[in-house]
């Protein structure tokens, strides 16, 4: 919840007087990418004893345990460099709370997908998340000072973020649990799966010399870059933890859980003189469908 909740904010605070990232966002990104598949195939060395061994069990992956994570890992792709373009149309904290728009259509592929059954509850704790969601784009504040705002443009990317990133939640989950290969430890798992980002980031990168980029203006436009880059690579192997250990309806929540601390964060860090009162709103609101969501009976009469 920290981890994400911050990661927009980090983002933000690397732009410069130019208003562009230092690094060029794919280039970012495939560091990212590099570091969390490094680290998912030290953990799966030590689980196997030796480095030589887990790459032995790597390379005689079959084809049929691989090729479905890549529709996660190119999906992937897509909304991690998104994710940075969209803070030029809202600010973080309107972001994090407009993320949440990915909830229905998670659900419904939660279903669809795994299978699984959603009470009626907890439909309408999703149903209390999409109205946070709509809450969050009321403001319209002064971005140069760190406040609250949405644009027109803004609403349309995400709308299609919110779509990609639930399917590839859902996708991922499925590959990790029912799919082939759901057997394999997930260290395994997720050396695959950032495999797969490894090179659909480089293809991006290298395919899109367009991007704009500013270079250093500072060592501490450095060190928040340094803090974004690192947080990038954590909060995806938490997520992939999440997934793997309980559901892409829980990362919904955990998504919605980190609004609180980019609001905190927008203030302190970015100088916002103060939030929204819809900010709050959708807050509480968010707070009450988690609750609803994980306490089941509530809503329920008894006879």
């Amino acid at each position: 919840m920290v981890l994400l909740g911050s990661y927009s904010t980090f983002a933000k605070l690397c732009e410069g007087s130019s208003g562009y990232q230092p690094v060029p966002v794919p280039i970012a990104i495939l560091l990212m990418e590099t570091i969390k598949l490094t680290v998912s195939f030290v953990r799966f060395s030590q689980e196997q004893g030796s480095f030589s061994k887990a790459k032995d069990i790597f390379l005689a992956l079959k084809w049929e345990d691989v090729w479905v994570y890549g529709i996660p890992g190119f999906l992937y792709m897509v909304n991690n460099n998104t994710e940075i373009y969209i803070l030029d149309y809202m600010d973080p904290a309107s972001f994090r709370l407009l993320n949440n728009g990915k909830i229905l259509s998670t659900a419904f592929l939660f279903r669809l997908i795994m299978k699984r059954s959603i009470s009626a509850q907890q439909f309408f704790a999703l149903g209390l998340l999409g109205l946070a969601s709509l809450l969050a784009s009321l403001p319209t504040g002064d971005s140069a000072r760190g406040e609250m705002f949405v644009t027109t443009t803004g609403l349309i990317v995400i709308s299609i973020y919110c779509l990609i990133s639930g399917f590839a939640g859902v996708v991922n989950e499925w590959s990790m649990k029912k799919g082939a290969g759901a057997d394999l430890s997930v260290h395994l798992q997720n050396s695959i799966l950032y495999s797969w980002g490894l090179l659909f980031n480089f293809l991006a990168a290298t395919r899109a010399p367009e991007w704009k980029a500013a270079g250093f203006e500072s060592n501490s436009q450095m060190f928040w870059w340094v803090l974004f880059i690192a947080n990038g690579a954590c909060h995806g192997l938490v997520i992939a933890f999440v997934m793997k250990l309980l559901s892409s309806i829980w990362k919904l929540f955990m998504s919605a859980s980190a609004v609180l601390v980019a609001g905190i964060l927008q203030m302190t860090l970015l100088g916002a003189s103060g939030l929204p009162w819809s900010f709050f709103m959708a807050v509480a609101i968010l707070t009450t469908a988690l609750y609803l969501y994980n306490t089941p009976g509530l809503l329920c009469v008894h006879r």
